[in-house]
């Protein structure tokens, strides 16, 4: 026997537990972009903000996220500016950017694509094949984030955004917790947050997906039909330990629905601030020698990289 939706006589498609309803493909989006807005509203998200980017890999989470925050721009009253990052990863940047392009496009949005190589000479594919030699030893991943975090926030200066919104889902705060918990990484556990506010030279970060479930992030961009790439980074490795939080959040929220909401609020609205205050409010940062971007040392890690990649790639 088929079940009804919670709000008509159609046929649910999916249940959400935690929330004790079945929808149909209608009610769903509805649901999801009612509950996005209140999300913003709550949490005061773009309080006296014009201007934000929104960062799109061409991913779900990305896709959903752009096409909801066009949907509340109005009634939030701020522009937005897309930011896509080819990171020259093979076919699965180009199948990205051109995901990201076809969304822009339906949604009538400015958008800009940085293209890594031509603009700072080497890309992923090229840290993966001669990081060794460079005497880079951080993973791929750590240094694709370091890249990104980057050229995200040089591009927000300079169009003199106020905000740089991220795709960031629950199923993702919740593993940034636990793995930061587990490993005692506690200036990791004070950056976690879905609003980071701008100081020094760091435009403020946004992370309006962080009450949405991925499932639910995946189930909206299906039903929309919205464009978005199917594959995975061809450099996701997924770690052993990475897959155990995954899959003990996954029986945990089965067997205590709205768990990983629950959790994740805990963890953003009432420990963060704290963690924030005594770790990260006091630290200081000083402009870098080579590009003028805020860091802690003499030189950021983002010129580290670009000086190291420069040295080998001209030999």
């Amino acid at each position: 026997m088929s079940v009804k939706c919670s709000f008509c006589s159609n046929k649910a498609i999916t249940k959400l537990r935690y929330a004790k309803l079945s929808l149909c493909s209608k009610h769903f989006v509805e649901y999801v972009e009612k509950r996005f807005s209140k999300i913003i509203s709550k949490n005061k998200l773009f309080k006296n903000m014009d201007k934000v980017v929104v960062a799109v890999s061409g991913g779900k989470d990305s896709v959903t996220l752009l096409h909801l925050l066009h949907k509340v721009s109005k009634e939030f009253n701020f522009e937005i500016i897309g930011l896509t990052i080819d990171l020259g990863i093979r076919k699965y940047s180009v199948e990205s950017v051109e995901k990201a392009l076809k969304n822009y496009e339906m949604l009538n949005i400015k958008y800009k694509v940085i293209e890594l190589k031509n603009k700072y000479g080497f890309s992923i594919d090229d840290i993966a094949k001669y990081r060794r030699k460079a005497g880079i030893k951080k993973p791929i991943c750590s240094i694709c984030g370091t890249i990104k975090r980057y050229i995200m926030n040089k591009y927000a200066l300079e169009i003199g955004a106020n905000a740089i919104a991220t795709g960031h889902n629950l199923d993702d705060m919740v593993y940034y917790i636990f793995s930061s918990l587990y490993s005692g990484r506690v200036d990791n556990l004070a950056k976690i947050s879905i609003y980071s506010p701008s100081e020094f030279k760091f435009v403020a970060k946004v992370k309006p997906l962080a009450y949405i479930s991925e499932k639910e992030t995946l189930l909206y961009a299906m039903l929309r039909k919205l464009p978005f790439n199917y594959n995975v980074c061809p450099y996701a490795r997924l770690r052993t330990f990475h897959e155990y939080i995954r899959k003990t959040s996954n029986v945990l929220e089965e067997n205590v629905p709205g768990l990983k909401i629950t959790f994740a609020r805990m963890f953003l609205e009432k420990i963060n601030p704290i963690l924030y205050s005594h770790y990260l409010s006091e630290k200081k940062f000083k402009e870098c020698k080579i590009c003028g971007m805020p860091t802690t040392g003499k030189i950021c890690s983002f010129c580290k990289i670009k000086s190291a990649m420069e040295k080998v790639l001209k030999k």
